[in-house]
């Protein structure tokens, strides 16, 4: 874990892999730090969350409860399409 890149939680089960990740839109006044997830066996994130291909998947994540994620071809179009669903978003990097 890196201070650009924080580790996401453990989310896989005995019952398997959920579907993504939940959103939590809240502490938009404390800076973000925007990602790329790690993916392995293709379609599954890090914590074990299930995201499908392409493995393309950013996230917006500070320690006030903001977890936004989002699909993009690099971080400044994942920061533009952060930015066109909460236009109050600030980043650390």
């Amino acid at each position: 874990m890196s201070i650009n890149h924080p580790q996401l939680p453990n989310v896989s089960s005995s019952r398997g892999a959920p579907m993504g990740r939940s959103e939590y839109i809240e502490g938009l006044e404390e800076p973000a730090r925007c990602f790329r997830l790690k993916f392995f066996d293709g379609c599954y994130d890090e914590g074990g969350a299930y995201w499908g291909y392409p493995a393309n998947v950013y996230c917006a994540l500070n320690d006030s409860g903001l977890q936004m994620f989002v699909r993009a071809s690099s971080r400044k179009v994942a920061k533009q399409k952060f930015e066109g669903r909460q236009s109050t978003i600030k980043w650390v990097n």
